[in-house]
């Protein structure tokens, strides 16, 4: 290796080498000191995973028939926020999962206040299929042991993302006081999930006294409703219902149009003439050539002077839209098409109006008899657990701070100081690379520092970043090239026993086996092995 780039390697390593460190240290935001979040002392339930012992102590696995999925608690393996923020964890792909813990007493609904129900999702893998929700769950006898998709709950709230399927779910299951069955009533217009990447996100539903409710993803709005105007199937049923001992009469007439009697098909009308026909009146265009090609050999191409035909095969020009058909055309010329001018179509029957329409019939409305009217379904809000009990083709996935409660204020706090700094220091971290954002910025920024050294040793700036890439290049197929071909040992000692001092005119002079510690060392240029004429094949493209 000449002594030029040998300085450019050097140069350009130790520059990359200290960029890189100062990169490192001002780029990679600190993580904030992780305190354990604790809410105010009125919430319902609570549970940030943070005590291994108290979450095997507060949650019950289900031992319910083909719920064989695990869970546990961990930090994950891609956490971006604090290694001790524990979080619950689903481990396993396509397999059913459930687990629950019980509240002490219930929760039970309160007139006049809200519901808040929030919680932390973070997907550590792609998540192709499988809903993300949790269930308040209720019921006088309630066994965890054999929670499962038919156990009964109040509330079902969270995302959902399968297919066609991408939504948040808020489901209510109302007591219908006339026959005492339960029905479940979904928010008509829900907000989609956020299911595309793997920063934790905040779900949140608020349920308000005066029946109304909001969605929350991030601590921002993503819809509202009603719960008496905005429910599929409605709370309350209709006043008024068909009643079922009423018929239409068999001579009740409701075709409102008929076909015309008078009117017939003329005889002269051919369903079958086609839509267009041949021009018989055009004949050929004299510059029309049948006889040319479309496209011809390129005659001003010629064959490159690097071409071998040897090695590269024969040489053909490029093929090119032939000139002799830009007036007309080439090639079998064909009579062009027209309209049909005794094309009709398929004949209609014209329609009249009907003179014994009556209009449309109805039955007759009676009195609903299981007419009721909820006026506070808000407070179908009783529960006595929390459970999650999903199936998903994914795992990987993280369930956090989970708070429910009656204070909306305190909610807001509470997600501000665990969500909000975890959003803060993922976003940050992505910003300065750490998670897959600003590599090729910071690259970039190594290059451009390492060619700013080597612009100081005194090559133009226009070359400095193009030489470092050659200099790296050759140090890497040199120290390949010493590790395959065995002679590691001789040419480490020859290395040892050598330094560069650089002259005026950039010069390498060898001195004596000591050097100094203002001296540089320099690795002796390896012999190179011979190397073999790759042949070329198939024919090269102009």
């Amino acid at each position: 290796m000449s002594s030029p780039l040998r300085l450019v390697a050097l140069a350009a390593i130790c520059a990359i080498s200290v960029y890189a460190e100062e990169v490192s240290e001002a780029t990679e935001p600190e993580p904030p000191k992780y305190e354990s979040p604790q809410p105010s002392s009125d919430a319902l339930f609570f549970e940030n995973f943070d005590d291994e012992s108290s979450f095997k102590n507060k949650w019950v696995l289900t031992k319910a028939d083909e719920y064989d999925g695990e869970w546990g608690v961990s930090a994950g393996n891609t956490t971006v926020q604090f290694a001790e923020d524990l979080a619950l964890e689903l481990k396993n792909e396509a397999k059913k999962h459930g687990i629950a813990a019980a509240i002490d007493g219930g929760a039970a609904a309160v007139e006049g206040q809200p519901l808040v129900i929030q919680y932390e999702v973070r997907l550590e893998n792609t998540h192709s299929c499988g809903g993300l929700y949790i269930k308040l769950l209720s019921g006088e006898s309630l066994d965890l042991t054999k929670f499962d998709g038919a156990s009964p709950y109040s509330i079902m709230f969270g995302p959902d993302h399968c297919g066609g399927t991408n939504k948040v779910h808020f489901i209510l299951r109302h007591k219908n006081p006339k026959t005492g069955e339960y029905e479940e009533k979904h928010a008509k217009n829900p907000p989609s999930a956020v299911t595309s990447d793997k920063k934790t996100h905040l779900y949140k539903l608020v349920i308000n006294a005066d029946n109304t409710y909001e969605f929350f993803i991030d601590q921002e709005s993503k819809g509202k409703g009603n719960l008496l105007d905005d429910m599929q199937p409605a709370i309350n049923p209709p006043k008024l219902v068909d009643d079922p001992s009423d018929s239409k009469p068999e001579d009740w007439v409701d075709e409102a149009k008929i076909n015309d009697p008078a009117a017939s098909k003329p005889d002269d009308w051919d369903e079958d003439a086609p839509k267009m026909i041949l021009d018989e009146e055009a004949v050929i265009p004299s510059e029309w050539r049948e006889d040319e090609p479309d496209e011809v050999a390129d005659p001003d191409a010629k064959m490159p002077e690097d071409w071998d035909e040897e090695e590269d095969g024969d040489w053909e020009a490029p093929m090119v839209k032939n000139p002799l058909c830009e007036a007309a055309g080439c090639g079998k010329w064909e009579r062009p098409k027209i309209k049909n001018p005794d094309y009709k179509g398929k004949w209609e029957h014209p329609q009249i109006d009907n003179p014994d329409y009556i209009g449309e019939w109805k039955a007759k409305q009676i009195d609903n008899p299981n007419f009721f009217e909820d006026k506070t379904p808000y407070m179908f809000s009783t529960f006595s657990a929390v459970g999650i009990e999903l199936w998903t083709m994914s795992n990987g996935i993280f369930f956090d701070n989970f708070l429910i409660t009656r204070n909306v204020e305190d909610a807001a706090a509470f997600a501000a100081s665990t969500w909000g700094a975890k959003s803060v220091f993922e976003t940050s971290k992505a910003s300065s690379g750490g998670v897959g954002g600003g590599v090729m910025e910071s690259v970039n920024k190594l290059l451009d520092s390492a060619a700013d050294t080597v612009e100081g040793l005194g090559m133009p700036k226009a070359h400095a970043k193009n030489s470092i890439f050659v200099a790296i290049a050759i140090v890497i197929a040199t120290t390949i090239f010493l590790c395959c071909s065995g002679g590691g040992d001789d040419e480490f000692e020859e290395f040892e026993n050598h330094s560069v001092g650089a002259s005026a005119n950039n010069t390498v002079e060898e001195v004596p086996p000591e050097p100094t510690a203002s001296e540089d060392t320099s690795i002796p240029e390896p012999e190179k092995p011979a190397e073999s004429k790759k042949k070329k094949k198939g024919k090269k493209k102009v």
